[in-house]
């Protein structure tokens, strides 16, 4: 890294140029402590693209041109996705200004929606078991609904069949107890 220090008195007079050289085992040691648990590719690229530091040991590569090309990183950060080597990636970018340095991630899609996919499977679980609970629910409601409704409907086909010796057992005081009661207090003949 190079800088001018300027006259602070007289901005346009340099007064000379500070530079400073950082080993790229520095670098990578950054990269190393912040990133170690990740699968992606991180690199740190020069204007002319060539890999300055990296991760994975492509530090001197020239970093592929259609790549670049393809994706243009025309703001000061962002991210995009990418296909590279036939895997998908979410690719991130910061721009170093004053270096002409470009700091670039890809972090593979699929690594990074595992997680996703978990929350994917307990939600469906969840899902299956809220819907049973409900069909169990409604069918021990109907159960208790349509049960004595059964009943009420084979004892009028005795009555129908001039069987008029029928008792109802109510239990309960709804519509369809009281309705047994009635039937109950009809005279037999």
């Amino acid at each position: 890294m190079e800088h001018s220090i300027n006259d602070i008195d007289n901005a346009s007079h340099m007064l000379g140029v500070l530079k400073i050289e950082v080993g790229e085992n520095i670098l990578s040691s950054i990269f190393q402590e912040r990133l170690s648990n990740t699968q992606g590719h991180y690199y740190l690229i020069d204007r002319n693209n060539q890999i300055i530091s990296a991760l994975d040991g492509f530090i001197g590569i020239q970093m592929d041109a259609d790549f670049i090309d393809k994706y243009p990183l025309r703001e000061q950060r962002g991210s995009f996705t990418a296909t590279y080597n036939a895997r998908n990636y979410q690719g991130t970018y910061y721009k170093l200004p004053q270096e002409e340095w470009l700091l670039l991630g890809l972090e593979p899609l699929d690594v990074m929606l595992q997680g996703n996919t978990a929350i994917r499977n307990v939600l469906l679980i969840a899902v299956i078991v809220i819907v049973l609970i409900f069909l169990i629910a409604i069918t021990l409601f109907s159960a208790r609904i349509l049960g004595p409704l059964g009943k009420l409907r084979s004892l009028m086909r005795k009555i129908e069949n001039e069987d008029f010796n029928v008792q109802f057992p109510v239990k309960g005081n709804d519509e369809i107890a009281l309705l047994g009661q009635s039937l109950n207090n009809c005279p037999s003949a």
